[in-house]
């Protein structure tokens, strides 16, 4: 297990963990991006019989090479792999959600009453829902790096909801370190720089793609990633083959969720949908105390929107008006 360890010691989300995890207790782990969640729930609970969900077969081969370095007793699928397979829930005594957010989609908080009944239930809340109802009183673990109010409602409704009988506290929330008086609990390490890069979109060509170009060319990075949160990332990839960076990975919001690879730069092409959402591209780099530069690469008007995550996330962006002054962040 320690040749997976990034750190000699726990992380302040594995530390707080281990007791409450290990003892039975439901909980969703809080933490940032790249803090070691994956061990701090697998560890404790080594000795059950765990199925852990994830958004994704990437994100779950992932964690299935964690864990299988110390355990045979971890399953770990995709929702609707386990759908399809229809497997026995009655085996298993525990349920991890991985990224739980993105499992949930946990209705607004100004969602209406209406909204919430005739909403289709996702794959991750059926199988939470039948696994409760054929055991009760088994254990539930969340994780992710933003989690809200009402993901916390959504999933204490489910719980209760699948099994009326019994009395289930509130799901507690753990976290490695205390969250401020004011402000977000959860915000991006201090070691990730953010840069914001605009262009003009109403030129010739592909500008979108010409400026992506360019950043690349000037930050000159090591381990790039290019994640497209608007558009088609097979275009992108398409576009970078031909411009000689055939070998950068380009992805979709949706395929980066816990994704722990060797990134030094990501280049965010577009605005993100949400803060949420901009807070998990940007953390597939500066993981684990490592420095990082996420550059978002956005026309105008969307830049604008980007750099109003600030407040809300407590970061600050630097913003460059061509990307081609990129260069100063090379590492």
């Amino acid at each position: 297990t320690q040749q997976r360890l990034t750190h000699a010691r726990p992380t302040p989300i594995q530390a707080a963990a281990f007791q409450t995890l290990k003892q039975g207790k439901d909980g969703v782990l809080h933490a940032e991006t790249g803090s070691g969640k994956t061990l701090a729930y697998a560890l404790p609970l080594m000795k059950k019989r765990v199925l852990v969900l994830t958004p994704s077969t990437s994100l779950a081969d992932q964690i299935a090479s964690v864990v299988d370095e110390f355990s045979e007793s971890f399953m770990v699928h995709t929702p609707k792999e386990v759908l399809k397979a229809e497997d026995d829930l009655e085996n298993i005594d525990v349920i991890v959600l991985d990224e739980v957010d993105a499992l949930l989609r946990a209705p607004g908080r100004y969602a209406a009453a209406e909204q919430k009944k005739f909403r289709r239930e996702r794959p991750a809340a059926k199988i939470l829902r039948r696994f409760i109802q054929r055991r009760p009183d088994a254990q539930v673990i969340g994780a992710s790096a933003t989690v809200g109010r009402p993901l916390r409602r959504h999933i204490d409704d489910i719980l209760r909801d699948a099994a009326p009988s019994v009395t289930r506290p509130p799901i507690n929330v753990i976290r490695g370190t205390e969250p401020p008086v004011n402000g977000r609990a959860v915000t991006a390490p201090s070691s990730l720089k953010h840069v914001i890069s605009s262009f003009w979109d109403r030129g010739p060509g592909e500008p979108d793609l010409d400026a992506l170009r360019t950043a690349l060319d000037a930050l000159h990075a090591a381990r790039p990633l290019v994640v497209v949160n608007d558009g088609d990332p097979d275009r992108v990839q398409r576009f970078l083959a031909k411009s000689g960076y055939e070998s950068i990975q380009v992805l979709a919001p949706n395929e980066i969720r816990g994704l722990d690879r060797d990134v030094d730069v990501v280049l965010s092409l577009g605005r993100p949908a949400t803060c949420d959402d901009y807070l998990h591209v940007a953390g597939r780099t500066a993981r684990a105390g490592l420095e990082g530069i996420c550059c978002t690469i956005a026309a105008h008007r969307d830049a604008k929107a980007v750099a109003a995550f600030a407040s809300p996330l407590d970061i600050v962006f630097e913003t460059v008006e061509d990307a081609g002054e990129l260069g100063k962040y090379r590492m």
